[in-house]
């Protein structure tokens, strides 16, 4: 009998071993999926963030845009050409907090625009749950400072920064995503046809 205590509570150890490193390598899959979408995005992309008004028990409720960007996100199964992207986070069932993509087409973008989209429409996908807190920060390069929320379609960030703690894993972590300085295609376009000499 106590043999077979032993192994028993050896055989749980090794499954809950397992189940973290099952864990943590689910979420270093998540960062890095991050990261390359928002190192990705084309000189034309953009990206935007409203700090959102309700403020819910484990951190409020957040929704990234990327617009200009069809190949955000995209993968086998998940169809290219979106006009938007939406990176959201929202209440998962246990109470925690969950990130989802959404994608948008052009009909679902114009509800979105006018605040008139549901929360079932358009695809979506679950990337991760089981989040105890989280925040975005965002890097402004004219004025050499973090702040939490981008609104100028404009011009973006240079730097992305998601912070967040899981329940599963022990210490924060904070995790930073270059977007590149890259040319307008359309302003190189017209910029090209401005200085192109007449025919003789």
């Amino acid at each position: 009998g106590g043999i077979f205590k032993i192994a028993d509570a050896s055989f749980q150890v090794s499954a809950k071993v397992t189940e973290k490193g099952q864990q943590e390598m689910h979420v270093a899959a998540f960062f890095d999926l991050m990261r390359r979408n928002f190192s990705s995005m084309p000189g034309n992309g953009k990206v935007t963030m409203a700090i959102p008004n309700s403020v819910g028990s484990s951190g409020y409720n957040t929704e990234i845009v990327m617009k200009d960007y069809p190949l955000a996100f995209s993968w086998g199964g998940v169809a290219a050409g979106s006009e938007k992207v939406l990176i959201v986070s929202e209440k998962d069932p246990l109470g925690g907090t969950q990130i989802r993509i959404r994608y948008l087409n052009e009909e679902e973008s114009e509800a979105h625009d006018n605040d008139g989209l549901g929360d079932d429409e358009g695809q979506s996908l679950v990337l991760i749950a089981g989040i105890k807190s989280m925040y975005w920060q965002f890097f402004d390069q004219t004025e050499e400072e973090w702040i939490e929320e981008w609104d100028e379609e404009n011009r973006r960030p240079s730097l992305v920064e998601l912070n967040v703690e899981f329940f599963s894993l022990s210490e924060p972590i904070r995790a930073v995503f270059w977007i590149p300085v890259v040319a307008n295609p359309e302003s190189v376009v017209r910029g090209a046809q401005q200085v192109r000499p007449p025919k003789p």
